[in-house]
Order: structure tokens, then sequence, then C-alpha cells
């Protein structure tokens, strides 16, 4: 019986602190905020004033605003749902000794699917073609992009 009431106690934790998180995907742990991409992680980091290594936490990334990474050589935006109140990204192309260029390589625009109160997205350069996951963002006023 001690086992069965520990297993529950147990489940019923899991389930709240997944539910806490408030999204499916990526996962929480005590080390923070898992973001994959090295590039996008040391964007964030620096936008908070953070350390490379330190872990990122789920209010960290809530009280992101604006990030910008252009050229930053960004492949996936995982992570970036936590950022709920996002309300600027550029990722798009930057001017480097006379020349747009831009090292970021985008496809799947998932991560920013729920970050309602984004007002301006810039992915000029990135390679996105499949905006879907842009339709509910209604807030979303200035996109600018390139599409090959």
């Amino acid at each position: 019986m001690q086992g069965l009431k520990r297993a529950a106690i147990l489940g019923l934790l899991g389930t709240l602190a997944f539910s806490a998180c408030g999204r499916d995907s990526p996962l929480v742990s005590t080390g923070g905020v898992a973001i994959p991409d090295a590039n996008l992680r040391a964007a964030i980091a620096g936008a908070l004033g953070k350390g490379g290594k330190a872990p990122i936490t789920v209010d960290e990334m809530a009280s992101l605003t604006r990030l910008d990474a252009p050229n930053s050589g960004i492949r996936d935006l995982t992570g970036l749902e936590f950022a709920a109140r996002l309300t600027r990204l550029h990722l798009g192309i930057d001017k480097v000794d006379g020349q747009y260029v831009n090292s970021n390589d985008i496809s799947d625009l998932t991560p920013l699917a729920g970050l309602t109160s984004l007002t301006r997205l810039t992915l000029t350069g990135t390679g996105v073609s499949d905006l879907t996951p842009l339709a509910g963002l209604t807030n979303l006023t200035d996109l600018s992009l390139e599409i090959g």
C-alpha cells in the first residue's frame, strides 16, 4: 500500500511539474529550459545578461521581451516557446563589411506558434518557407522575410 501511495504522489508531482511548464516541449529540468541550439542559447543568455553556461529558467525566458540574433548560426528555435512576453525577434540579415549576410538557417517556426505578444519578426535570409506556425500571431504587425 505504501508503494502505491508513493507512486501516486510521484505521478501527481510529475503531472504538476509538467503542467507548470505550460507546454509539451522542450523539457524543463532543474537545469533550466532545454535550448538545444548552442547559438540560440548564447543569444538568449546574452540578452538576459547571463553567462554562457548558467541555466536559463522558465521565469527568465518569460521575462525576455526582445531578442536580436541576426547572422548567429541559429538552426533550431526550440526553447523560444517559453519566451511568452517576447515582442521583437530579429533573426534576419546583418551587414558585415558592406555585405548583407545571414548564417541563421531556420526551417521550423513551430516554437514561435504560441508567442502571441510578438509584434515584430525579422526572418530575412533565414531560408524559412513554411509560415503556417505564425497564423495565430494576431499581434504580429511587422514581418520581414524573403522566400526563395
